[in-house]
C-alpha cells in the first residue's frame, strides 16, 4: 500500500492509494534491457561457452592480476623505502597531506610502472594462474559431464 500526498486541498491529507501498473512502454524497456544484458553476456563468453574470446578474457584477467601482485609485492615497497629515505630541507619536506596520501600515490605509480615495463615475472605468474585455473576447471567439467549421463 502506498501513500499519496495530494496538494489539491489546504489540508494536505494523506490518502492511501493502490499501486499503479507500469505502462507497457516501461515494461518493454525493462525486457529489452534484460535481453541486451543476456546478449552481452553471450558475447563475452561466446555462443558455445568458453570460446577464443572468453579465453582471451581469461588471459587478460590473469595478466592484470599478475601485474597487480607484482606491483603490490615488489614495486610498492621500493617506492615506500625511497620516500622514507627522503631527507629534504624544510620547504621541500612532505607536508601532512602528502604523507597521508603517499600510499595511494605509490600504489598508482607502481601499477603504472609494472604495466609499462615488460617484467618476465608478470608473464610467468600469468601463465601459472592460467594453468592452475584450467587444471582446477577440468575436474569440475568432468564431474558435470558424469552427472548428465
Amino acid at each position: 500500500m502506498t501513500i499519496d500526498v495530494s496538494m489539491s486541498g489546504l489540508s494536505g491529507s494523506l490518502q492511501p492509494t493502490m499501486p499503479r501498473r507500469l505502462p507497457s512502454a516501461v515494461q518493454s524497456a525493462g525486457s529489452s534491457q534484460r535481453s541486451f544484458a543476456e546478449s552481452l553476456a553471450i558475447a563475452q563468453r561466446g555462443p558455445l561457452g568458453n570460446t577464443a574470446s572468453a579465453q582471451q578474457g581469461d588471459e587478460q584477467r590473469a595478466r592484470e592480476a599478475a601485474e597487480r601482485f607484482v606491483a603490490m609485492t615488489f614495486v610498492e615497497p621500493v617506492l615506500a623505502s625511497l620516500r622514507d629515505s627522503n631527507s629534504a630541507a624544510e620547504p621541500f619536506k612532505p607536508n601532512q597531506a602528502e604523507k597521508q596520501f603517499r600510499g595511494m600515490l605509490d600504489n598508482q605509480l607502481a601499477e603504472r610502472v609494472v604495466s609499462a615495463a615488460d617484467f618476465p615475472l608478470v608473464d610467468r605468474l600469468a601463465s601459472d594462474l592460467l594453468r592452475t585455473a584450467s587444471s582446477a576447471a577440468q575436474p569440475t567439467a568432468i564431474a558435470q559431464e558424469e552427472r548428465t549421463r
